[in-house]
């Protein structure tokens, strides 16, 4: 969590926007699969909150849950099989299934489980977090300090 968008090993510049700009549109993050380790990764874009953290550690496990026989080494095997493919259909149609249904799970499912835990705490008179007092400004899901910025978020920062 937290890596390189070079990480992805993406094989060009259009599989980035796709994510970007058509998967995760409104996230501060995007999942995809790193066809060398099998490993799912998560790059930030800038800004992403520790709310963002845990949605996205939401969703991998949400596709561990959906997809448990995707392992890395099967994960491996199915990018493997890109070699023969045309780029633009990378990933496989299996790899690019488990990461749009563990999305669409965590889409319908995350603000719930979101909501548990902030109102659970102002049930009990404090903040949030529930009966486990849940520090839900911080998360410590050993994220990397990478981000990504876009144009915009630049030139933004610029101004500043």
């Amino acid at each position: 969590m937290g890596c390189r968008v070079s990480d992805l090993s993406l094989p060009s510049s259009s599989h980035l926007s796709y994510l970007l700009f058509r998967v995760y549109t409104r996230e501060k993050y995007l999942l995809s699969f790193s066809p060398s380790s099998g490993r799912l990764l998560v790059v930030f874009r800038a800004g992403a909150s520790p709310q963002d953290e845990l949605k996205a550690f939401f969703q991998a496990q949400a596709m561990r849950f959906l997809y448990p026989e995707l392992t890395p080494r099967r994960a491996r095997e199915e990018a493997g099989k890109e070699r023969g493919r045309e780029a633009a259909e990378w990933p496989s149609p299996m790899l690019m299934k488990a990461v749009l249904k563990s999305y669409e799970m965590t889409v319908h499912r995350f603000p719930s489980f979101w909501e548990a835990l902030v109102d659970g705490g102002r049930k009990e008179g404090k903040e949030g977090g529930g009966k486990e007092r849940w520090e839900l400004k911080r998360v410590n899901l050993g994220t990397g300090g990478w981000r990504l910025m876009s144009g915009e978020e630049k030139e933004l920062k610029k101004k500043r």
